[in-house]
């Protein structure tokens, strides 16, 4: 009789392994399984013999992605963007929302970034994105009439809590496996540090070993950048970004 294999053995290990991963699955999708009759209750519908009625709302045509942002964005709000493209159709910021992102090329890494950061959003990436879609914070949810494709040419929104809690599950079992994408720091956030400390552009010229002009045409791009019209709304600007951690 052969002799049992050892706990060590390669075989071994990748069945471990296999079976650990299938038990993580299980888990959470009997985690979702237990929360449909509460979510079932959710649903309204009419009385016996009586068509349901189902709150939706169309928007069509090639602003309806920033439409349905623009209704659904506030903290708390998750959105699939399976083209990292469409961030520069959508307004802001809006913090507290959630994005996972499709493939960002190493190239559009800077240019995805500053997006985000003007934004104001945490984003993840994932290879293979499910489809757009996005969930308010509250009962409202907001899909593709065509599930799949990047950038949708109707957009339904759908005010049924249970739908809407369907759409967040999915969101955070892509979230899960999804990468990081960071915002790059911008150069003027360095000179904005040393100012908001009382120094003037000489100083801090001579600390970041900058000219002074170049101190100054970096005060002038944050000017851009937060939407300020002078160097005091600036401060002001700064000051509420720093307040708030992952805002830049």
């Amino acid at each position: 009789m052969a002799d049992a294999p050892a706990a060590s053995d390669p075989d071994v290990t990748s069945i471990v392994n296999a079976l650990a991963e299938v038990a993580g699955t299980a888990t959470r999708v009997g985690a979702a399984m237990s929360v449909l009759p509460e979510l079932m209750r959710d649903w309204r519908g009419g009385a016996p013999g009586e068509p349901v009625g189902v709150p939706t709302l169309a928007l069509p045509g090639p602003t309806a992605v920033a439409e349905a942002w623009r209704r659904l964005a506030e903290p708390g709000a998750v959105f699939v963007l399976p083209d990292w493209r469409m961030l520069a159709e959508l307004p802001g910021p809006v913090s507290g929302v959630r994005v996972i992102l499709g493939p960002v090329a190493a190239e559009d890494v800077a240019e995805a970034g500053a997006e985000l950061a003007r934004l104001d959003v945490a984003a993840r990436t994932v290879d293979d994105p499910p489809a757009w879609f996005g969930a308010g914070a509250g009962d409202v949810s907001a899909y593709p009439s065509a599930w799949g494709r990047e950038r949708p040419e109707l957009v339904l929104l759908l005010g049924v809590a249970v739908a809407t809690q369907g759409f967040r599950m999915l969101f955070e079992e892509v979230w899960r496996r999804a990468a990081r994408v960071d915002a790059p720091v911008a150069a003027w956030q360095s000179v904005l540090s040393a100012l908001d400390g009382g120094a003037g552009d000489e100083e801090v010229a001579r600390a970041l070993h900058l000219s002074e002009r170049t101190v100054r045409r970096r005060v002038h791009e944050a000017t851009e950048a937060l939407g300020a019209s002078n160097r005091f709304t600036l401060g002001l600007a700064w000051a509420t970004r720093v307040a708030r951690p992952g805002a830049c």
